[in-house]
């Protein structure tokens, strides 16, 4: 624990610094400017003398502000940016995931819970009370989804994102569309956190607050947070090292073009976050969107649907879904439930192209088997034959 709080000193006095460091450039940048402008006046106009004094009284007076503003401000973007961390053991509220069932599902009667899931990593969903086969459990309204079509009518990214979504096809395309519009929610609710301005939250604040912002959240893990010196030592020489290394070439080609957009959009917002902070952001909105989004008819396509969305996998799923005409999401139970049942779904469909064990933990973190999700870095770590059929390599030598 000692190491932990030393850890978390040290990076919170490099973000203070950093702040500063960011002040102090752009107000001397100023200021070099205002000087060098004044040096092209001639020697004896009195203007320049005055000038120059004024333009140092200006520089001082805006530095100790700025100062000011960096000391005012400097445990917001302290906490956030350690929020936003990749390495972070930081453990979602309860009291977030009963908010997101109340705001999810405040249109009609529900007998669903989020608690610790007994069936896989992290969180789950379970039911309240016993329901009967194709009854119906909860219904999640369109409003409350994070669709593509909300994604198209952003007054910035918007067309950007329609083009990205109509190039790229109905998958890939959706996906980096739909990141891209999760990374701008996720971007202007902390934005109205630091200026302490609620006119500036997203619509879908109770959501976000429950989705995994980092690595190690709510024990969340997937290989687009991991760094390239992890993915080398663990998938060198196994079945997926081709699989895992397309997919993170793939988000970091289209997260040139989102980052561009997003830090594009923050400026006409007058948003001044770092592109460093919009890449971790976007990171995670793919993690999250590659992990969670679910694609259930031809009409609404890609889109990620609160509370249901906290559902675990299961090869034999007990709960079942489907998309109404108006875009509200249905889910009924796909045989009798007990209450107190942790509810399942199936992440992917059995008469889609199945994914192989190693390709399944590339996409969603977690090794999928009939029992229970199991870790597939542990048995990437112990040469697994899932991930090393023919095993030729020695253990991988430990990180650090």
């Amino acid at each position: 624990m000692e190491m932990v709080g030393t850890a978390i000193r040290s990076r919170e006095k490099q973000i203070l610094t950093d702040t500063r460091h960011n002040y102090s450039y752009s107000l001397l940048r100023l200021a070099g400017h205002s000087v060098n402008a004044m040096t092209k006046l001639p020697v004896d106009n009195p203007t320049r003398a005055l000038s120059l004094f004024v333009s140092l009284l200006l520089f001082l007076t805006g530095h100790a502000y700025a100062f000011g503003i960096v000391r005012k401000n400097a445990h917001k973007r302290i906490a956030f940016a350690l929020s936003m961390s990749q390495n972070d053991p930081f453990v979602i509220p309860q009291e977030r995931y009963d908010d997101l069932i109340e705001w999810a599902l405040s249109d009609s009667p529900s007998n669903v819970a989020i608690k610790p899931s007994n069936s896989g990593f992290g969180y789950g969903l379970y039911s309240t009370a016993p329901a009967a086969d194709n009854s119906i459990l909860f219904e999640v309204p369109h409003v409350k989804c994070i669709t593509l079509q909300e994604a198209w009518k952003h007054p910035y990214l918007g067309k950007h994102l329609k083009i990205m979504s109509d190039e790229g096809g109905p998958e890939e395309g959706s996906i980096s569309a739909l990141s891209a519009f999760l990374s701008s929610e996720v971007l202007r609710e902390q934005s109205a956190d630091w200026e302490e301005d609620e006119t500036l939250q997203s619509r879908y604040r109770p959501y976000l607050r429950c989705l995994p912002s980092g690595r190690g959240v709510s024990g969340q893990d997937h290989v687009l947070w991991w760094t390239n010196e992890e993915v080398e030592s663990m998938f060198q020489g196994s079945v997926a090292y081709n699989t895992v290394h397309a997919m993170r070439d793939w988000v970091d080609e289209q997260g040139e073009v989102t980052i561009s957009l997003l830090v594009n959009d923050l400026a006409s917002r007058n948003s001044g976050l770092s592109v460093a902070l919009v890449s971790n952001v976007m990171t995670t909105a793919f993690v999250n969107v590659l992990t969670r989004s679910l694609r259930d008819d031809e009409v609404n396509g890609q889109k990620l649907v609160p509370v249901l969305d906290m559902a675990q996998h299961g090869m034999t799923p007990n709960i079942k879904h489907e998309t109404t005409a108006t875009g509200s999401v249905v889910v009924r139970a796909a045989r009798d439930l007990q209450a107190g049942e942790e509810l399942t779904m199936m992440y992917t469909e059995l008469d889609e192209e199945t994914l192989t064990d190693p390709e399944f933990f590339v996409a969603f973190g977690f090794v999928s088997n009939t029992n229970r999700n199991a870790d597939g870095k542990a048995m990437l770590w112990t040469r697994s034959k899932v991930f090393f059929p023919v095993e030729d390599n020695p253990m991988p030598p430990p990180l650090g």
